[in-house]
Order: structure tokens, then C-alpha cells, then sequence
């Protein structure tokens, strides 16, 4: 589906509207292009978009896995963690990957939302990533789900009860340690939401969907923020 360059500007303006008001933070999508205007990419050529904060002096960085250095906007915080004076705990990255097919006809090839946790201007660990890769216009893992959940940490096991079969073996020089006890990541109280399957198609198809429009990526997109929104920051406060 070929989308014209109006409607991506319509998108990316609706698109920070609406994240400012989940986020409560004013911001706005920004051509990772370079220099020159976006709407120049020649044919065949691909294009990438970010969210940023507008107020230069309150924008941060994180490190994404596999994606390099990029801009954070801050989710708020619920009013049970009013105890954390330091500044928001989570923090999210929005971006999106398109491809030039005409003269003013543009394709997704990729969404994605990026989930951290950690202070303001200090580094931040990845929790995990909300991707919808657009298999009609691009090679991808035709086994995955469309949209998914995807998790680049390594799962890593804390608890004497899991440890101590692997602690023995290693005594016995039979395994090489790999889980150091300070790199324990704990994940709790948190819903990964799923949907599609009822398309009556066999798996794994009846779990993947591509863009019908971009009013389709919008509602996906809002609707994927509130529900981290949701889920993250709530459910760390409950502890």
C-alpha cells in the first residue's frame, strides 16, 4: 500500500500529539534522514523517523540493542511513586523505518516502540521492544507474530531453588558459569497483551497483520503507548 507524503506528515503530527498527551511530555517526530528535507529520498531509498522531546534542554538518550544511540521521551510516573524525586524510572523510544517506492509514494517497512528503564541522563537497560515489521515490503522472520512482543535480554534465573543444580555442576568444572548473581533482571506483574488469531488462518499468519493505512499504524501505535503506560510504571509501583 503506497502512502503519500501528506499522510505521513498528517501521521507523524497526529502521531505527537497524541504522545504528548499520554506522556505528558511535548514532543514530536523527527526525520533521522540527515540533511535535506525527507520528501527528497530518491526512489528505492529508505527513510527513518524518531520520536524527540521539543525542549532541547529536557532530551535524553539510550542505547538500543541492535539500533544504536536513541532519543527517550519519559513516561509519567503514577501517583503511588511520588517517593522517586529523581525523575521518571521508565522510558520509551518510538521509530519507524519507510521506503520509497514513486515520486511521492512511500511504503512501512517497519514500527517499533523500545521499552527502558533508568534515570534521567544516566545509561538505561532495555526491557523490551513492541515491533510491527510489515512483511508484504520487506524480508523478515516469516515465523513471528505481526505485530509482537520481542525481548533482547537474556533471560537470566534468580533463586537458590534454580541455582544450586548449576552451582554443583559447576563445582564439578562440568559447566562454564554464565548468570552472575549481580545481573539478575526480575520481571513481574506485567500482561503482554495478544490478539488476531481469531482470522481462522493457520499458524503462524493467524498471528500476523500488515498496515491497511496509516490511520491503522496511528491507532496501533497510541494504543501500544497507553497500554505500557499501563503496565510498566503501575506495576513497578505495586511492589
Amino acid at each position: 500500500m503506497g502512502v503519500q507524503d501528506l499522510e505521513v506528515s498528517k501521521l507523524h503530527t497526529s502521531l505527537g500529539s497524541a504522545f504528548t498527551r499520554i506522556a505528558g511530555a511535548s514532543s514530536l517526530l523527527v526525520s533521522v534522514h540527515g540533511t535535506g528535507r525527507w520528501q527528497n529520498v530518491p526512489i528505492g531509498k529508505t527513510v527513518q523517523f524518531q520520536l524527540q522531546l521539543r525542549d532541547p534542554a529536557q532530551r535524553d538518550t539510550a542505547l538500543r540493542e541492535r539500533g544504536g544511540k536513541v532519543p527517550v521521551v519519559p513516561l509519567p510516573a503514577p501517583a503511588s511513586m511520588e517517593v522517586y524525586d529523581k525523575g521518571p524510572l521508565f522510558w520509551v523510544s518510538w521509530f519507524e523505518e519507510w521506503r520509497r517506492e514513486r515520486q511521492h509514494s512511500w511504503v512501512l517497512l517497519t514500527a517499533r516502540w523500545t521499552l527502558f528503564r533508568g534515570m534521567y541522563l544516566r545509561q538505561k537497560m532495555q526491557i523490551l521492544r513492541v515491533d510491527w515489521d510489515q512483511l508484504v515490503n520487506q524480508a523478515g522472520n516469516e515465523q513471528a507474530g505481526q505485530p509482537h512482543w520481542h525481548f533482547d535480554q537474556s533471560v537470566r534465573i534468580d533463586g537458590r531453588s534454580a541455582l544450586e543444580p548449576v552451582e554443583a555442576l559447576m563445582a564439578q568444572g562440568a559447566v562454564t558459569p554464565v548468570i552472575p548473581a549481580n545481573r539478575a533482571l526480575k520481571i513481574g506483574h506485567v500482561h503482554l497483551a495478544m490478539g488476531t488469531w481469531q482470522r481462522g488462518e493457520p499458524n503462524p499468519q493467524c498471528w500476523q497483520r500488515n498496515m491497511a493505512n496509516c490511520e491503522d499504524l496511528r491507532q496501533w501505535a497510541v494504543c501500544t503507548l497507553r497500554y505500557l503506560l499501563g503496565q510498566f510504571p503501575a506495576s513497578w509501583a505495586s511492589r
